[in-house]
């Protein structure tokens, strides 16, 4: 369940949270356009970006467009005659590449040159340079040579100072057209085009000015400008009039005011929407946070005793139950598998055998193997049985054996299917210490009611980030709410108090084994209580060499008992020995198992109106 929920976290903040790009890329960060116009009618125009390098850049390009809107919508009767193009940076100018130079510039890039390509529709200018990680400064100027249009009543100056065709984006636009002499005060209308927030002034008779803070790549930017006919002798000529200039910008001011109305309108209900989400998803946070300290998180252990030791087994409880209940979470490891399989040596459903000798090319060792001692035994526990199948599985010889090197070998060569059954095996565990209330079964019910509560703010956090992205606030929160409710259901099991006091009392008993040898008075002389130590101390961790250094003074019967059924030496003084060599290989075991409780591969777990788009100029550009 964990490991599903991280995976599900890291897809959606891979997938839908903005993340940086580790390409090279740059970022046009200030605009200043300036814009002359005589009373030839020609603009002569100078535009300064100032571009923020992240990486390594030899080129840039501009294009400008010959052509504006039609001449329906224009009434301009000539396309635009551009010349004079000159590029510079902070410390020099660049020379114009000749015709021949420019065949092969794009693949030399010399730095410090440009080069201009007249096409049908446009002006295609590029220069090259050396720029890495840093900021440059380049001053892009042309004159358009009938820029202003000689309308029947009226001069006109239609110009996009920013076109729609850059690749990024650009902020801090500053444009200054700055107008001949001798114009009165209320002989100037000006007007702008573009994103809603750009803005337009003429603060006295010589000048008009256009400012916008951001504009996204694949908007532009456009000013359109009346002025006296008689003040220019030249220009474009153009088939409209003031009325019909000034109706047409009525019109675009009328379907603004338009379409804010309906901005408005639809962020208002983008808000009482967003308010309405936040304010379930904070219901729903505040009901799981209450739901989990209620039902899912766990309380402090009980104190045993003064000594915090139990000296015998609290209980008969198996062995893989107990490993659930100290970790308080469903996974097992191969510890609970092997003290299952001693579990069923105690019963005598299987007994340990010993080889005659000793095999090995350099370190020689004893090899042991299960020997079945009933078919078909009826008095196991389900996790018992589950073991007990598991190795019906893996296949007992025609002698009754199975080898622990080939229950090893099995998990290994079928990886797949041995750890399905590890998997299985832990929810029947998990299923008995249920139904046996060691853990609150609530807490079942509460993982169930998480995930609902997951789901629906996962859903909420997608409408406001996609559907609502001014709930800045909203998607915060939501995003701390996922985080805290994927917490809550990574937690694990909850005790019920009496599996509290059942974990103490495990904790207590491990901790007299693993002291034993110092505390101990009177050996063990009971061949049941060996027993049950050698299979709660595999199962609780305690190491190998301590479980074989266990004193032990047993009788000559329960000697034999371990002889017969635990692969143990016959003799007395052979006894240490023999049960060191049998902890080895129940080590062995355990680690030969290991692979198989991991994942492993398949089935793992004044503003601008928004009219315009008839003016001249513009084009686009970018960098590489």
């Amino acid at each position: 369940m964990r490991k599903k929920l991280f995976s599900l976290l890291f897809i959606f903040f891979y997938f839908f949270i903005p993340r940086q790009v580790w390409a090279k890329s740059y970022s046009i960060d200030k605009v200043a356009i300036s814009i002359n116009v005589d009373q030839t009618g020609t603009l002569a125009i100078e535009e300064k970006r100032t571009y923020n390098f992240d990486g390594n850049f030899t080129f840039a390009y501009q294009t400008v467009l010959k052509t504006g809107g039609s001449e329906k919508e224009t009434g301009r009767q000539d396309n635009y005659r551009i010349s004079n193009f000159q590029i510079c940076d902070q410390q020099k100018c660049y020379r114009r590449l000749d015709s021949k130079e420019s065949e092969v510039a794009d693949e030399q890039r010399p730095p410090g040159t440009f080069y201009v390509k007249e096409e049908s529709d446009r002006y295609y200018v590029k220069w090259f340079y050396r720029a890495e990680n840093e900021q440059k400064n380049f001053s892009f100027s042309y004159r358009v040579l009938n820029g202003v249009t000689q309308q029947e009543d009226i001069a006109e100056i239609y110009w996009k100072m920013v076109g729609a065709d850059w690749e990024n984006g650009q902020r801090n636009i500053e444009a200054v057209f700055h107008l001949p002499e001798g114009i009165a005060n209320n002989e100037i209308q000006a007007w702008a085009h573009g994103p809603l927030t750009g803005k337009v002034s003429i603060p006295d008779n010589k000048s008009v000015h256009y400012i916008l803070t951001r504009l996204p790549a694949g908007e532009f930017f456009e000013a359109r400008i009346l002025l006296p006919k008689n003040l220019f002798f030249e220009g474009a000529p153009g088939n409209l009039n003031q009325a019909k200039i000034i109706a047409q910008e009525e019109k675009f001011i009328a379907q603004t005011k338009n379409k804010k109305r309906r901005e408005t309108i639809i962020n208002s209900i983008k808000l009482f929407l967003s308010l309405l989400i936040w304010g379930f998803s904070v219901f729903i946070f505040v009901k799981a946070v209450r739901l989990f300290f209620k039902y899912g998180k766990d309380k402090k252990l009980p104190q045993v005793n003064l000594s915090g030791r139990l000296w015998e087994p609290p209980s008969d409880i198996d062995p893989a139950q107990i490993e659930q209940l100290l970790k308080a979470e469903k996974t097992l490891t191969p510890k609970s598998f092997t003290a299952t399989i001693l579990s069923l040596v105690q019963k005598r459903v299987l007994k340990i055998i010993r080889s005659d000798k000793k095999y090995g090319f350099i370190v020689k060792k004893y090899r042991y193997s299960l020997k079945k001692q009933k078919d078909n035994p009826l008095d196991l526990s389900n996790n018992q049985m589950e073991v007990w199948r598991f190795l019906q599985k893996i296949g007992f010889d025609q002698t009754g054996r199975l080898g622990f090197e080939e229950i090893s070998y099995w998990c290994k060569s079928h990886r797949l299917e041995a750890h399905n059954f590890f998997e299985n095996f832990a929810e029947v565990v998990l299923a008995e210490n249920y139904s046996e209330e060691y853990f609150n079964a609530k807490s079942v019910w509460l993982k169930k009611v998480l995930m609902r509560y997951l789901s629906f703010l996962f859903a909420a956090l997608v409408l406001q980030f996609f559907l609502l992205p001014i709930s800045i606030i909203g998607i915060i929160f939501n995003l701390f709410a996922i985080f805290g409710v994927s917490l809550f259901l990574s937690h694990r099991e909850k005790r019920t108090k009496k599996g509290r006091q059942e974990a103490a009392a495990w904790l207590a008993f491990k901790k007299h084994l693993e002291e034993y040898r110092q505390t101990v008075k009177d050996p063990i002389d009971s061949i049941v209580i060996w027993e049950k130590y050698l299979i709660y101390g595999t199962v609780l961790g305690v190491s190998a060499k301590a479980l074989s250094q266990l004193p032990v003074n047993f009788s000559s019967e329960s000697q034999q008992t371990a002889v017969v059924y635990w692969g143990i030496g016959a003799s007395g003084t052979d006894f240490s020995a023999g049960f060191s060599s049998l902890n080895s290989a129940i080590t062995s075991l355990s680690s030969s198992t290991q692979a198989s409780y991991g994942a492993s591969g398949v089935g793992s777990s004044g503003g601008a109106s928004g009219g315009g788009g008839g003016g001249g100029g513009g084009g686009g550009g970018g960098a590489g």
